[in-house]
């Protein structure tokens, strides 16, 4: 070891010492010491009231040139401060979405959208699995807003956009009732050319609907052999 390396190591060693006198525990030492071997400023993030995993979000951005006052606040757990970071990385304007207030799944949908261009922060409150569904319609240029005004929620929503995406005239057979699986085996008889209002009933279960309709599909697999051999 050079003695310029000796230095650096024993002024290392020294900070520790100093660091290990205010309090800190063996997981945050260990995010401190890793931010002082890599160079940066762990003075943004030496506060005690910091859990070890937000010490380390502030380490990530501070090595990856970030201006992380935009999260090193201890009201935001490290998953939160993740998502800002994530934000920061990626070029987009995370202080969009930078508020305590948020659960990090919704940041990280309101980050997602951002990326993609469209902004739904206005929408933050429903949720995150709204958001997703939000931000995938407006992807595929599909307009949910009326399905989720009349109370449909995201599972359903997945289903209702499939059928959109496929072109399935599915209003006439749609209610609130039903499961996502229960509007997906209506799409699927849909697609498959079925009377669907055989088994659209909100009496039956999902599994009831599929049993249903598998066997139209076999009726009308044997009518048509039927027919075929007569023509033959």
């Amino acid at each position: 070891m050079t003695k310029m390396q000796n230095t650096y190591y024993k002024t290392i060693a020294n900070k520790l010492a100093e660091l290990r006198k205010l309090g800190f525990d063996d997981d945050q030492m260990e995010e401190l010491r890793l931010g002082l071997e890599h160079g940066v400023q762990v003075s943004a993030y030496a506060k005690k009231e910091y859990f070890a995993v937000q010490m380390r979000q502030i380490r990530f951005g501070l090595e990856e040139g970030l201006d992380v006052s935009l999260y090193n606040d201890e009201s935001y757990d490290w998953f939160q401060m993740e998502e800002i970071r994530m934000g920061l990385k990626e070029g987009i304007d995370a202080s969009i979405y930078a508020n305590s207030k948020y659960s990090y799944e919704v940041m990280r949908e309101l980050r997602k959208a951002l990326k993609d261009g469209i902004h739904l922060e206005k929408y933050a409150a429903v949720g995150a699995e709204m958001l997703r569904e939000l931000h995938r319609a407006l992807l595929d240029k599909q307009n949910i807003m009326p399905y989720i005004k009349s109370g449909y929620v995201p599972e359903q929503l997945q289903e209702i956009r499939r059928a959109m995406k496929l072109g399935c005239h599915i209003d006439p057979y749609l209610k609130t009732v039903y499961r996502g699986s229960a509007i997906r085996e209506i799409t699927d008889g849909l697609e498959e050319g079925l009377d669907v209002s055989i088994y659209a009933n909100p009496d039956y279960s999902w599994q009831q609907m599929r049993e249903i309709r598998l066997v139209i599909v076999e009726q009308t697999i044997r009518q048509h052999l039927r027919i075929f051999h007569r023509c033959c």
